[in-house]
């Protein structure tokens, strides 16, 4: 037993680390990953043709994405107070004291995901309209 009671000793006995991911951490996350992407695979509707239109286009999402949240860090930044300056280089070296806690964060994440739902299904539908080898790649 830890010090710290049940909960420490079981993430103890799992000794999982992010970098560089041990085995147990790859288990941990892309275990439980792989089950809903089986049970995902019945779903119908709206929840089902939403998540596809990700996957449609997975690297024009990924390119806008980083892009995106870029452009939120900075505004973000901004709004507490720092200059946006500070935030041009990597995220290490962003002033003390920027940030926002975990509800915040599930917040932009669903702000960046609505925001890019448009843009993606438009690339889906140049992608369906098109057949250029080069969209192949988007």
């Amino acid at each position: 037993m830890q010090p710290g009671g049940t909960t420490a000793t079981v993430i103890d006995f799992l000794n999982t680390t992010k970098y560089p991911p041990s085995l147990a951490f790859l288990l941990m996350t892309l275990g439980p990953a792989a089950m809903l992407c089986a049970l995902a695979d019945r779903w119908t509707g709206a929840v089902k043709n939403a998540l596809a239109m990700f996957g449609r286009v997975p690297f024009a999402f990924y390119v806008a994405h980083v892009l995106l949240i870029h452009v939120i860090a900075v505004l973000l930044g901004v709004a507490q107070g720092f200059n946006g300056r500070q935030f041009f280089t990597i995220f290490f070296f962003y002033p003390k004291g920027y940030g926002v806690g975990l509800p915040g964060v599930y917040a932009l994440w669903a702000v960046v995901i609505i925001t890019l739902y448009p843009y993606c299904r438009w690339v889906a539908a140049v992608k369906a309209r098109r057949r250029d080898w080069w969209l192949s790649y988007v």
